[in-house]
């Protein structure tokens, strides 16, 4: 993020308002407006007496003063703690009315609530951008890999990194990358994550995937064809959320080719949640469809999301993808979802997110393959983990 003074990020956010307010000014007193920034590296602060040259005459006035000279009035901009922003003045052939003044005095408190109201906004937006500067700088983040399984034979396909970050306030991953985005610097942030996630390929089974969240704009960031370097593309997935919109599906398919070429799986994250994805399955023809887990949440009680799931079951068939079913909790579901013909799961039903050690120790075998699955039998499977089975929190937020 390019280091730009927080006077002039404002001053250019608040122009337009000054400058409409100067018409509509002039408009009213059909006289010449203008309005005098403070002193440039002394915007926010008191300062001395600056000198405003019209037409070869030179008028000496004080900007933390207001009042009327004759042919000349002025009304200064001022911030909640009195430093000054600036002064609105005017001139005119004869001299000036009191009324003249009122209203430009109205006018430079108007424009002082839009400039205070922007400082606000822009310290805060200054004060997020350093936050995220900080975690990208320092790795303020943790990767944890959870573990995927096959349905056919109970074996572990892959694991999916998730993001979890310690900064303050705890919030989930997906509203940090939104914040990023804002300011610039999501990608950066994505690849940051990525490029950690991707350091487990020392320490897991080497048939064993890795699925990894990116972004269209990621994507689609020129730097994208080397964010892999060094690493197995053929053992990589990359998902694609719905969370954000593609405005062209040719371009991200460029972007993607000569690594799918090379291996890479593409999958389409959170199928089944939104319009969006429904979308990126029909235009991407992913390896790979994520039925999100508000799908798969009690979908042995619910005849329409097993309608929904079949028919994303079948579409998959069709074209070619693996149906991976997120967020399976009970037996019950993962029966349905047998059932349904879904290739692989994922959840707490057989396994947490853990750190890359705890990844190490991943049973290479769930043992549901065949016959019905017991409770107990799967439930063993966190307790190896180190952890016990217990009700998810309420959103699951991936990279």
């Amino acid at each position: 993020m390019p280091n730009v003074s927080l006077s002039t990020v404002l001053d250019r956010s608040i122009e337009k308002h000054i400058d409409s307010v100067r018409a509509a000014v002039h408009s009213h007193l059909a006289i010449e407006v203008g309005f005098e920034p403070a002193a440039d590296g002394r915007r926010y602060a008191h300062h001395a007496v600056k000198p405003i040259e019209r037409e070869g005459c030179r008028v000496p006035f004080s900007e933390a003063a207001e009042g009327c000279n004759g042919s000349y009035l002025r009304a200064p901009v001022s911030l909640a703690d009195g430093s000054l922003y600036g002064t609105f003045y005017c001139f005119s052939q004869a001299p000036q009315k009191p009324r003249d003044l009122q209203v430009l005095r109205m006018c430079a408190d108007i424009v002082g609530d839009l400039v205070r109201e922007q400082l606000s906004l822009e310290t805060a937006r200054v004060r997020r951008g350093a936050c995220i500067e900080r975690i990208i700088r320092k790795q303020e983040f943790s990767v944890v890999y959870q573990p995927i399984y096959r349905l056919s034979d109970g074996g572990l396909a892959s694991f999916e990194a998730l993001t979890r970050f310690a900064e303050q306030p705890v919030r989930p991953p997906n509203q940090w990358l939104a914040e990023a985005a804002q300011i610039g610097l999501g990608t950066e942030l994505e690849f940051s994550i990525v490029r950690q996630a991707c350091t487990g390929f020392t320490s897991i089974p080497a048939d064993v995937a890795l699925a990894v969240n990116l972004s269209p704009s990621a994507i689609l960031s020129p730097d994208f064809k080397s964010l892999f370097q060094g690493f197995p593309v053929h053992r990589i997935i990359v998902e694609v959320t719905e969370h954000e919109a593609i405005d062209n599906y040719c371009d991200v398919e460029r972007a993607l080719a000569p690594l799918r070429q090379c291996g890479l799986r593409l999958a389409v994250d959170d199928a089944g949640a939104g319009y969006s994805s429904f979308k990126h399955v029909l235009d991407l023809k992913p390896d790979l469809i994520k039925l999100d887990m508000s799908l798969t949440r009690a979908i042995n009680h619910d005849a329409g999301r097993r309608a929904l799931a079949a028919a994303l079951t079948q579409f998959g068939k069709v074209i070619g993808s693996l149906i991976v079913a997120e967020g399976v909790e009970t037996v019950a579901e993962l029966e349905a979802l047998r059932t349904l013909g879904v290739n692989q799961i994922q959840g707490y039903l057989v396994g947490y997110p853990g750190s890359l050690e705890e990844a190490t120790r991943v049973p290479r075998s769930c043992g549901f393959a065949t016959g019905s699955a017991t409770h107990g039998r799967l439930a063993a499977i966190g307790r190896k983990q180190g952890r016990r089975p217990s009700a998810p929190p309420e959103s699951r937020s991936a990279i």
